[in-house]
């Protein structure tokens, strides 16, 4: 926590998760990371409270989410996973200005530079990637059974839509010469095709 002696502000807690803080200072600097990169700046005092709202709700849901990826040790990231995800992260912001001297200028008006724009992104983006890991390693563990399929179907198939009847076309370009009585087949299925889709039946 911070201290009120010599005029300085005193920290205060916004959000705790388990045994962690989250403070104004953090709350604040992920605030101005997060307008950054999404080319956003609040125009009125309700646009930016619903934004703080925002950006606090999704620190929160990082930090759990983070909390959970840090007990699992067969979740690793490599500096190199980091480094290149940053660098990408990094080109698509800078690829929403109209040039990278605007994307520097923007910067310079937060009072960062491109070297301190990434130390500071660098732990969101590490951040991200373990949260990645650990829904692909929840996801990987779910299995549905042929049987729980038809059940499912069975209990919710009132609220399920239909499936318009259709016709799925593809092709393989192969030179070949066919039979007549094949050419006729071919005809005739390529004609009913083409009445049902006049018919309104979709094709895809």
């Amino acid at each position: 926590s911070g201290s009120a002696i010599a005029g300085e502000p005193v920290e205060k807690i916004v959000a705790i998760i388990g045994n962690e803080p989250i403070l104004t200072s953090e709350l604040a600097a992920q605030i101005q990371m997060t307008a950054i990169q999404r080319g956003f700046k609040p125009q009125t005092k309700e646009e930016m409270e619903k934004f703080q709202q925002e950006v606090l709700d999704q620190m929160i849901s990082e930090r759990l989410f983070l909390a959970e990826a840090k007990k699992d040790t067969s979740i690793k990231v490599t500096p190199e996973e980091v480094e290149q995800t940053l660098d990408d992260h990094i080109k698509n912001v800078s690829g929403q200005f109209s040039s990278e001297d605007q994307f520097l200028e923007e910067l310079a008006k937060e009072g960062l530079n491109l070297r301190t724009f990434k130390k500071r992104l660098r732990p969101e983006i590490e951040n991200q990637l373990l949260k990645q890991k650990l829904i692909g390693q929840k996801l990987s563990s779910i299995s549905v059974s042929r049987q729980e399929v038809f059940d499912f179907y069975g209990k919710y198939k009132d609220s399920i839509p239909d499936q318009p009847e259709a016709v799925r076309l593809a092709h393989i370009l192969i030179t070949f010469q066919p039979s007549g009585g094949t050419a006729d087949s071919i005809r005739q299925l390529a004609e009913t095709v083409r009445k049902n889709a006049a018919a309104g039946m979709r094709s895809f």
